[in-house]
């Protein structure tokens, strides 16, 4: 499946919105399953890996199963963005947005709500017995997002004083208020009033909004650092220091 999503998205074969909406439903399972486990509650710092003598087994099993499922989108994620990036080290312009190719600039958005996905499981993903087959895609998890973020930092020359200032929710924002698995990081608000007063000629252009996506990725890198993600190769590389 992960496969034929890859190739999809380097064929632009996914119309608009679809990759958004294949993710939150992703994420949206995994928060369900947790929530039915009257023992792996959805803020629970641990996952244990569940057996055959587990009470729990069936919704714990389920909840394994999403979690491994987000954690290898989310990596088949970078391995097709990755590439678009590289091309454009390659195909540097003036203009840090027109850098990136129509693929990654659809996948942004996507990028985007599994990078806010990582803050909230960061917990889970942490604590796994090392050595579990879950643990060793987790591994390649933070090694392929290190590698995006170390290439983003250097293909976007993006500093506070040319970063865009928006002032309204970009679409994965503002499709995500109230979504419940984000409460912790979005809180509970679930209408934008302001953006819905707002008319499509106050957007800004989609350049400045490309800019910003990458801006917020790299944020989200910085504070991940911050948490000591047990795994030097995020640390280790220059967005531990990003603009």
């Amino acid at each position: 499946m992960l496969t034929q999503l890859a190739q999809d998205l380097k064929d632009r074969n996914l119309s608009n919105g679809i990759l958004t909406k294949m993710v939150l439903i992703n994420i949206a399972a995994q928060y369900l399953a947790a929530k039915r486990s009257s023992r792996m509650p959805p803020s629970c710092p641990k996952l244990c890996e569940s057996s055959t003598n587990h009470p729990g087994h069936a919704t714990s099993h389920s909840f394994v199963s999403f979690l491994r499922l987000n954690v290898a989108t989310f990596t088949t994620l970078h391995q097709v963005f990755q590439p678009e990036l590289e091309r454009a080290v390659g195909e540097r312009t003036s203009n840090d947005a027109e850098n990136l190719s129509a693929i990654g600039r659809r996948m942004l958005p996507s990028l985007r709500i599994y990078s806010t996905w990582l803050q909230v499981n960061h917990p889970i993903l942490v604590n796994q017995q090392t050595g579990t087959a879950i643990s060793v895609l987790i591994k390649q998890l933070w090694q392929t997002y290190a590698n995006t973020l170390s290439l983003l930092a250097a293909t976007f020359s993006i500093s506070m004083d040319n970063f865009p200032t928006l002032d309204y929710l970009l679409e994965e924002d503002d499709d995500t208020l109230g979504f419940q698995p984000f409460a912790q990081v979005n809180g509970n608000t679930t209408v934008n009033w302001k953006d819905e007063q707002r008319g499509e000629m106050d957007r800004a252009h989609p350049n400045e909004e490309v800019l910003a996506r990458i801006h917020f990725l790299l944020e989200d890198g910085k504070h991940l650092c911050l948490k000591e993600v047990p795994f030097p190769t995020l640390c280790a590389q220059p967005v531990a220091n990003p603009p």
